[in-house]
């Protein structure tokens, strides 16, 4: 009796070929673009390119190709990889890795392809054929994006399929073109032109340009005019000049607070001759300037802030005030004031906060106060300049953790020697005084009390 082995009656889809792995007859794989099937079993190779090594033991079972893109250097290519290189593609017959420029002994050209050459004059134009002559024609305008389409066109015209009978019936009831009528005419509500007529009380016929020649003499006062109605934009600049205005009848009843200000008078229109006997302190802002007063201010030469100016700003110049008791600070920013007599002065005590680093800002004071809550590093800063001096005190009352002092590399102290001890104990006092003479590249220093509490 015939016996069939079921198991090795088909083939066994073992799919893509891999290293080192046992095949037995009618295994079938993928390599490359093709599938084989194996005809003798083995145990596959180590490396990629052993399966070249063993083809005896495989048969193509269908060929295939495998697209691998632009053609690359330090690549291994299968039999039936496809390549491209410039406009061409290629088939791979010989396997190998590939350099940097296509080897062609390891290839077959599989398409042929072309390049068209730049040519002068064709902006706007495309290559069209008929299938027997080639030709550049016109590209008719490009359509925009969102009409790109027949359906976009047919969206846009509301998929209207008689789209021009559909605007014809709309446009029938539209209006006509206008006839031109004339400058005496004037297009009315019914569609018609009409002449244009003048109310009697205004006189003339205004077929010309309006001037007060077509407005009879008085035809137009203040109740043809509503309140408010003409504005400074209805009258052009210049139009209104005293003879417009007859005399006396602008008075302070017809003009609105504040609104006549410089802009409203020519440079020299207002002399002693228009100014009033009547002007006086009831007539300015608070009643507080006298007739007497202006007549003062008339007999200065020139401006008065002028003149003012040039007695406190020259070197020659008068102090403001002679004597009496100050009310204010006087900044003298660093400018020398020579010969005082003091008198009853003090200087100003700033408290520093506690911190592990704390500046002294020598713009703040002249004495400085602090009472430490950790050890401290102390810097200067906002000496006077080189050539001038500056000196500063600082009182140090210890707390109950015997704090210490970080001084500046800069700080000399006297003698020469190292610096003093900080006494301890909470509550202790110990008094420094320091001075520079160069901007505060160095400072001299000295403890001038200790233990003073």
């Amino acid at each position: 009796m015939t016996e069939f082995v079921l198991g090795k009656i088909k083939f066994t889809w073992q799919g893509n070929w891999a290293v080192s792995t046992v095949y037995e007859k009618d295994d079938i794989v993928k390599y490359g673009g093709n599938t084989y099937v194996c005809i003798t079993g083995h145990t596959s190779g180590s490396a990629i390119p052993d399966f070249y090594t063993d083809i005896a033991k495989w048969n193509v079972h269908v060929e295939g190709v495998t697209h691998k893109g632009d053609h690359a250097d330090a690549t291994y290519y299968k039999i039936n990889d496809i390549v491209k290189s410039d406009q061409h593609q290629y088939i791979c017959t010989t396997q190998h890795t590939s350099t940097a420029t296509i080897n062609l002994t390891n290839f077959t050209l599989y398409v042929q392809g072309g390049l068209v050459a730049a040519q002068a004059g064709k902006s706007g134009q495309f290559l069209s054929t008929d299938g027997t002559n080639t030709t550049w024609v016109d590209i008719v305008e490009a359509a925009p994006g969102a009409l790109d389409t027949l359906n976009e066109l047919a969206a846009s015209l509301a998929d209207d399929a008689d789209f021009a009978g559909t605007m014809t019936t709309a446009l029938a009831g539209k209006e006509p073109t206008l006839t031109a009528g004339t400058v005496a005419q004037y297009y009315r509500g019914d569609k018609t032109w009409q002449t244009l007529t003048v109310d009697p009380t205004m006189g003339g016929d205004m077929s010309g340009t309006a001037s007060n020649a077509q407005i009879a003499a008085g035809a137009v006062d203040t109740a043809e005019i509503a309140a408010g109605a003409v504005t400074s934009n209805e009258i052009a600049a210049g139009a209104v000049g005293t003879t417009e205005i007859a005399t006396g009848t602008v008075t302070n009843a017809k003009m609105a607070a504040n609104s006549i200000d410089s802009d409203q008078y020519v440079d020299g229109s207002i002399d002693d001759v228009h100014v009033a006997a009547g002007l006086d302190a009831v007539k300015l802002a608070d009643g507080s300037v006298t007739n007497a007063e202006l007549q003062y201010i008339n007999s200065l030469s020139s401006n008065a802030q002028t003149q003012i100016t040039a007695t406190t700003t020259v070197a020659s110049a008068a102090l403001p005030k002679a004597g009496g008791t100050m009310t204010g600070e006087i900044a003298a920013a660093d400018q020398v004031i020579s010969r005082p007599e003091m008198k009853d002065y003090s200087e100003t005590i700033t408290a520093l906060s506690a911190a592990a680093t704390v500046d002294i800002d020598i713009t703040n004071g002249n004495v400085f106060t602090i009472t430490p809550d950790q050890n401290t590093t102390f810097t200067f800063s906002n000496p006077s300049p080189t050539g001038k001096s500056c000196s500063f005190t600082l009182v140090w009352t210890q707390d109950s953790s015997d704090r210490t002092i970080t001084w500046p590399a800069s700080l000399k102290w006297k003698d020469g020697g190292g610096e003093p001890s900080v006494t301890s104990g909470s509550g202790k006092v110990d008094i420094y005084t320091f001075f520079t003479m160069d901007a505060g590249t160095s400072w001299y220093g000295f403890q001038a009390g200790a233990d003073m509490a």
